[in-house]
């Protein structure tokens, strides 16, 4: 999932890679260099890496919003954070392995300094790696003789708690283990899709074979030479925080996909559970996978195949990105999905058109919620902070919500609830603009650098398209632009904050392009997403680990998730600021609520069991090996997610809906209004704006 914001471009210098010098205005950045530090076509790929990794290293120490300090400390993190990620069963490299590895523990900060030849010890350890993978080809799951799972009633311990294996017949005993633990976990989820059970036996065990000899075959025969390199870079831009990342060209692509929101796809977003299968996250309203009404949040993805005749491929072993590279495809072209139904337990095969996916259908939008009272309230939705700053007429966030208020204000409505649950953020462009629709003039956002410069951006135009009482509901998916709007909405206290604690991105990334420009476009060497910068709110604080707190506390499934910012290894920290000066809110008088959680009556007690549902969901459990164990498990889950659905939503009562706009007539809209008013918080909330009338 992308949560940054892109909020200035970066142009560099296409004849050379790094700098000598830094010219920063509020729209660009221009990094020069020598043409020395630039690798060359001529180089050998060690040579270019060797070249490259030294650059970034210097682009790091920087300009990093944090750079660390390149010692021993560095170096020792960067050595166990890499071995983990090539082996994190502890599975492939053994002791021995480990014992050699050890002499380059605290030497890796000198390659960074450039006081050694760099990469030696990723030259190393990926020689020793590659061997250990080849020996792995004779085990019984890579080699296709008869393998079938063991080990019941065993506990599989956490993976920081394993010890390296000293042997190879130790190391076989841990792979058989793993592999029995996730075999029963695949039944568990695929029984009630299969009645021949001896069928489903040698379906999973396929599935598993595939799976890993997929992921033996990619490492022993990459695509892409450059893909281990970027991993081990992003070990250390790991360390340094949870967004930092060098994009290999491919990837670049991706993320400029992202921003613009413009593809030819279905409408999914894809992730992974704790066993690795891919499952649905959402699905996009109004796109290929919403029509079909076969394919919902939680389902697994089994299989797909292009075309109505195609021949079905399993996804195991593929990687998410992969899987969305085989969904993705021509306009008007089909793909089919298998997908096991989360509910049920029954397996659909789903045929769907590719379609652009744009924000028509997945941006801004607005409907009005008229009680029985006769009282208007407008929903106005925002799924991200899109901009298309490739394209001068492109779409724009900012300008679409401009659109969707001036249809709402034409309704003449009594009070306004803002949408940005699950919004992941976007452009800070937009989100400062859509602020000053709010707030008629004075400062949104505070911008630190590494320096310590600090920058204000302010809303000046003296006008606002929405004065009345409003509310924003957010959750632990809105994070970085969404933060920005929430808090700044809070401390003027022009709107109530209404959901859970958001996500807590409160740092800036900027893109920086690496080498020529390329046939097709793209900078030769792919690009880094560098943090340089932090947010602070108006009042001094920031949303940085910590998010933003709401006035009127509600619980959801992530209320107690473990994938916060303040979860991750490398976050950085929150601190504080001087505030600067800004009036509250005189437009409509919003009492803030207790933020205490309680127990509404109106709702017959279903927030205190969804808020008890989301502790279990989250709570992390033992894994054990066998078919019973599993299916406990797997029952429990669905079992409880089946109820919080139920929870969440309500009937509409007395409650009507008027649609808005030129999409009112379609159907993905109709969807959208429906489930909007169906949602406990939704009618949570429209009870208190209400009752501060």
């Amino acid at each position: 999932m992308f949560i940054n914001i892109n909020s200035t471009q970066f142009l560099m210098s296409f004849k050379s890679l790094f700098y000598i010098t830094a010219i920063y205005t509020s729209s660009f950045l221009s990094l020069k260099a020598s043409a020395q530090n630039y690798p060359s076509p001529e180089q050998s790929n060690t040579s270019k890496m060797q070249t490259l990794y030294k650059g970034l290293a210097g682009v790091i120490r920087q300009y990093h919003y944090a750079p660390p300090l390149f010692n021993d400390g560095l170096s020792a993190k960067i050595y166990s954070n890499y071995l983990i990620k090539l082996d994190p069963n502890k599975a492939v490299f053994l002791q021995s392995d480990i014992d050699h590895l050890n002499k380059y523990q605290y030497t890796l900060d000198d390659e960074l300094r450039g006081e050694k030849m760099p990469l030696q010890f990723y030259d190393e350890i990926q020689r020793i790696y590659f061997d250990r993978l080849k020996e792995l080809s004779v085990l019984p799951i890579f080699s296709r003789k008869n393998w079938r799972p063991g080990n019941e009633d065993e506990i599989i311990f956490p993976a920081d708690s394993l010890k390296w294996c000293f042997s190879r017949s130790q190391r076989t005993d841990r792979w058989n283990r793993l592999l029995s633990y996730e075999y029963f976990v695949k039944e568990a989820d695929l029984e009630k899709g299969y009645s021949d059970k001896s069928l489903l036996k040698e379906k999973i065990v396929k599935a598993l074979r595939n799976k890993y000899e997929h992921w033996l075959k990619s490492k022993l025969q990459p695509v892409d030479s450059f893909a281990s390199f970027a991993d081990y870079v992003n070990v250390i831009t790991f360390i340094l925080d949870p967004h930092s990342e060098y994009q290999p060209p491919v990837n670049k692509t991706k993320y400029d996909q992202q921003m613009s929101n413009l593809f030819y796809g279905v409408g999914i977003t894809l992730g992974k559970t704790d066993q690795g299968d891919i499952k649905v996250l959402s699905v996009m309203t109004g796109a290929a996978a919403s029509k079909s009404k076969k394919i919902n949040p939680g389902d697994l993805v089994i299989s797909f195949a292009e075309g109505e005749q195609g021949v079905w491929e399993d996804v195991d072993g593929l990687e998410i990105p992969e899987l969305i590279d085989k969904i993705r495809g021509k306009g008007g072209s089909i793909v089919k999905l298998k997908v096991k139904d989360s509910k049920t337990g029954l397996i659909n095969d789903v045929s769907l058109v590719r379609e652009k996916v744009n924000v028509q259908e997945s941006g801004a939008r607005s409907g009005i919620i008229k009680t029985a009272a006769g009282k208007k309230i407008g929903m106005l939705y925002l799924p991200e902070f899109y901009n298309d700053y490739a394209h001068w007429d492109g779409a724009k966030s900012a300008n679409d919500v401009a659109r969707e208020l001036k249809l709402l204000q034409n309704e003449k409505i009594d009070a306004l609830i803002v949408d940005l649950r699950y919004n992941g953020g976007g452009s800070l462009d937009d989100v400062v603009k859509i602020c000053g629709y709010f707030v008629k003039y004075g400062p949104i956002v505070q911008v630190k650098d590494q320096k310590g410069e600090l920058r204000i951006l302010t809303d000046d135009d003296g006008t606002t398209l929405y004065d009345g009482p409003m509310a924003v509901l957010v959750n632990g998916y809105s994070a970085s632009a969404s933060e920005i709007f929430a808090a700044a909405m809070q401390d003027y206290r022009r709107a109530v904050i209404v959901g859970t604690d958001t996500y807590g991105k409160g740092t800036v990334q900027h893109q920086l392009p690496l080498g020529t420009i390329n046939q097709d476009g793209e900078p030769s060497f792919g690009a880094l997403k560098l943090t340089m910068e932090k947010f602070y709110r108006i009042n001094g604080s920031t949303t940085q680990k910590n998010g933003v707190h709401p006035d009127l506390c509600l619980p959801d499934l992530t209320s107690y998730a473990h994938f916060k910012e303040k979860d991750q290894f490398s976050v950085l920290p929150a601190d504080t600021i001087d505030a600067v000066s800004y009036h509250l809110n005189t437009y409509t008088p919003v009492k803030i609520a207790d933020t205490e959680f309680l127990k509404y009556p109106d709702f017959s007690g279903r927030f205190t069991r969804m808020d008890s549902i989301s502790r279990f969901l989250s709570s992390k459990r033992p894994q054990v090996i066998g078919l019973k164990q599993a299916e406990t498990e797997s029952k429990i889950k669905q079992e409880q997610m089946n109820r919080y659905l139920e929870l969440e939503k309500v009937e509409a009562g007395q409650l009507e809906t008027k649609g808005l706009g030129q999409y009112a007539g379609t159907d993905w809209y109709q969807v959208w209004l429906k489930k909007s008013i169906e949602n406990i918080w939704v009618q949570r909330t429209i009870q208190y704006l209400l009752t501060q009338q």
